[in-house]
């Protein structure tokens, strides 16, 4: 549903559900020690209730400290550096073709472990989920209606390739 029809309370809503993803994802960059204390996350694009992209920095040193993250209800939390994507629809297809590479690395990692003892980790399942975000992340960057009036992050993208 776009913004300009919603009512105000599914407005406040969704501005609330996108302040929570943002500090989650902070918390996760401090806590994975990625980032500094002072980390902030700024909401660059949202499919309400499902997806947030944004950009990650210390507010004590912005300029130096970017990167692009995401998270959300369907979506393992993740980052990338900013020099890899100009806009959240090209974060979207860079991490879907890197999740798609990691899936199928775990998945052959998986077979080639068959019989022996893997511990605590479910191989299967974890290749699964990241094959089941990279298809749903690939899908949502292909769809154009998903991404009305898209604009560049400033410095964003230095490392692409046209």
């Amino acid at each position: 549903m776009p913004h300009d029809e919603m009512t105000p309370q599914q407005r406040e809503q969704l501005t609330r559900w996108v302040e929570s993803v943002c500090q989650d994802l902070a918390r996760r960059l401090v806590q994975r020690e990625i980032l500094g204390k002072d980390t902030r996350v700024e909401s660059r694009w949202v499919w309400p209730g499902r997806l947030v992209i944004g950009v990650a920095f210390e507010k004590s040193n912005p300029a130096q400290s970017k990167l692009w993250v995401v998270g959300g209800e369907q979506i393992t939390p993740d980052f990338v550096a900013l020099k890899v994507a100009r806009n959240p629809r090209e974060v979207a297809r860079h991490l879907a073709l890197d999740w798609q590479a990691k899936g199928a690395r775990l998945a052959s990692a998986g077979d080639a472990k068959e019989g022996e003892e893997q511990g605590q980790l479910d191989w299967g399942s974890m290749d699964q989920s990241l094959q089941e975000q990279a298809e749903l992340m690939y899908a949502l960057a292909e769809d154009d209606n998903m991404w009305p009036n898209l604009e560049d992050e400033p410095g964003a993208g230095s490392d692409r390739k046209d």
